[in-house]
């Protein structure tokens, strides 16, 4: 029985944009976690930190970075086998 007012295609288009966005969002943060890693190293405002913190901070950032891109480019390869 169908809700009054809900039409099937336009929930679809709804489900397509809101994979988009969140597709684009997942970029996104991949992006923001390398660029605040680079930031971490190379901003004068964190000189109060050691340079061994700076870097484990860094490495932290890519790794978690290059983790969610791993996971980003698995769920893209999946869907689209489908």
């Amino acid at each position: 029985m169908a809700r009054s007012g809900y039409d099937p295609i336009l929930a679809g288009k709804e489900v397509d944009t809101m994979r988009k966005f969140n597709k684009y969002f997942a970029w996104f943060v991949i992006i923001l976690y390398f660029a605040l890693g680079i930031w971490l190293l190379v901003s004068p405002r964190f000189s109060n930190l050691s340079q061994e913190v700076k870097v484990i901070f860094a490495v932290f950032l890519f790794l978690y970075g290059g983790y969610r891109l791993v996971r980003l480019w698995a769920k893209n390869r999946e869907e689209n086998e489908e």
